[in-house]
């Protein structure tokens, strides 16, 4: 368990002579976190300065600020939006990053570096500490770091002990741990050599930027893992084709990967559904049922549904692991405008959602196929994109009238408007829920906060309409898929184009990233769906 960070605050009074280890740097909302952390840290004997704790009655606060950064061996940044926009987190990062300090940042929200800190931080590893539970990320970090601290031969003390207090005092004291004693000569099995006590004694005495070096270094390995493995990939994006799956005999409108990654998912104006076998190409089976063209597919988040649509309205949901169908919907859309044009499933993979071409959106439950809302939109033209917010809270819908909304997924209540640069025909949260882009008519892709519900960003340089966005797992990177038979990838924090692929011979319709962020997928006018690596064709 973490500790309370009442307990840390019973320490012995710490006069400025005190060193310290580790500098914890947070923005004030994410207090809690960073209590936490120098919690955890102090549990393990690792000596943490924290404000306003730290800092002596009637010192200067900035003052105190430097002298503690200098004092410290590393910095320990929890970093969410509000300390990416905290001027005084910045200075403490540029004050460490002078000295020579290692910065460990420790990303507790779905969002990257922006500005001046992008320039700090950018090459820096981190330690992703978003998905519960916050005390084995904790743990995690509290092992490289006890890791670095040894490998500088300056292992970290104990934490001070209680003791018994005095007669006739209140509360126990504490007393400081004991002076480390000197350690034992290490008895050797043999004696070495002069040359090998030259190498042990070069190796050793490291300068300051081979020794920061090292200490990065260890970070990485210790803390990599799944989460760090996705930095160290999307740090660079560099993608190659791999492969091209043929076998659909008309256009590809949309694709989708199965939540394990190994399984890909497309719909095609020859009334079919095929899966696909990601590490081969090859197609596993297809899926026949549609009477007419299949518009779109979507995979549930738990991985045991494919639903698609088609543009007579009729909506199927399949089994994946049989192949068949498995629920039958009920009060599908009937009438002149009875296509559906998206689907999205809710996070918890027991709703379905459409956006349909009557200007609804309709909700059912997966399970029994009842009907559980239809939101009457207003929204001119037919609902060209729909999506569920991470959280499932939202429910957006963009129309074939330049025409965003949000809507409250309970109450099926409008709560936001977005204006549009054009017809939308997709829409896509980041994967943490912070950010919404929006690929239109209008050639762009804008990016909107959710937390304010204000346009951010857009991005510029495709040369014709964005039918298709998607965001990469860690948020960094985005993919649009265009009229022009072009994949752009963008960078999200800058807005920046990375790269055009040009290898489609038709419209691009969809795009979709794998879960492991190793691939993305393109499907096109050109009837072939096109695998791409992230990696530079490292698979």
């Amino acid at each position: 368990m973490i500790p309370s960070f009442a307990e840390t605050m019973e320490q012995p009074n710490r006069g400025p002579r005190m060193s310290y280890e580790i500098f914890i740097s947070y923005a004030h909302p994410d207090k809690s976190i960073a209590d936490a952390v120098c919690a955890t840290l102090e549990q393990q004997g690792i000596r943490c300065w924290i404000a306003p704790r730290d800092i002596e009655p009637g010192a200067d606060w900035g003052l105190s600020i430097i002298e503690a950064i200098k004092s410290c061996r590393a910095i320990v940044l929890v970093f969410s939006a509000a300390a990416n926009s905290s001027p005084q987190i910045l200075r403490e990062v540029e004050r460490a990053i002078h000295l020579g300090i290692p910065v460990i940042p420790v990303r507790i929200e779905d969002v990257l570096p922006a500005g001046a800190l992008e320039y700090h931080l950018g090459t820096v590893h981190w330690l992703d500490a978003m998905t519960p539970p916050l005390e084995a990320h904790l743990h995690r970090l509290s092992e490289a770091l006890l890791i670095i601290l040894n490998r500088e031969g300056k292992a970290p003390v104990p934490p001070s002990m209680p003791v018994p207090s005095e007669a006739g005092s209140g509360s126990p004291r504490t007393v400081p741990p004991p002076p480390p004693e000197a350690a034992p000569l290490a008895l050797e099995r043999e004696p070495r050599s002069p040359a090998q006590l030259s190498t042990a004694s070069a190796s050793w005495h490291l300068s300051t930027p081979a020794r920061l070096f090292v200490v990065l270094a260890l970070l990485a390995a210790i803390v990599a893992g799944a989460a760090l493995a996705y930095q160290k990939w999307f740090k660079v994006i560099d993608p190659v084709l791999v492969r091209t799956l043929t076998g659909h005999a008309a256009w590809v409108n949309s694709v989708a990967f199965t939540p394990d990654g190994k399984e890909l998912a497309s719909a095609s104006n020859d009334n079919s559904v095929k899966l696909w076998d990601v590490a081969t190409g090859q197609q596993i089976r297809t899926l026949a049922g549609h009477d007419a063209i299949v518009c779109c597919v979507a995979v549930s988040p738990d991985g045991r549904y494919l639903a698609s649509a088609d543009i007579e309205g009729a909506i199927k949901v399949w089994d994946l692991g049989t192949g068949q169908e498995a629920t039958q919907l009920l009060g599908v859309i009937t009438g002149q405008n009875k296509g559906v044009d998206a689907l999205a499933f809710s996070p918890d993979s027991r709703r379905l959602a459409s956006g349909n071409d009557d200007q609804t959106v309709r909700v059912w439950d997966v399970v029994d196929g009842e009907p559980k809302q239809t939101i009457a939109t207003g929204q001119p033209g037919y609902i060209g994109a729909v999506a569920y917010s991470p959280d499932g809270r939202w429910i957006v819908s963009g129309s074939g009238a330049s025409s965003v909304k949000v809507w409250d997924a309970a109450t099926a209540q409008e709560v936001h408007a977005l204006p549009a640069a054009g017809d939308v025909h997709s829409v896509a949260f980041s994967p943490g829920g912070h950010l919404l882009a929006v690929g239109s008519y209008g050639e762009t892709v804008e990016l909107w906060d959710i937390a304010t519900w204000q346009k951010i960003r857009t991005l510029s340089g495709n040369t014709s309409y964005v039918h298709s966005v998607a965001f990469s797992p860690d948020g960094r990177w985005l993919i649009s898929g265009a009229h022009d038979n072009a994949v752009q990838v963008w960078k999200v924090s800058t807005g920046r184009l990375i790269k055009t692929l040009t290898d489609h011979q038709g419209i691009v319709f969809s795009v979709a990233f794998s879960p492991d962020g190793r691939y993305f997928a393109s499907g096109s006018g050109d009837n072939t769906i096109k695998l791409w690596s992230t990696t530079g064709g490292n698979k």
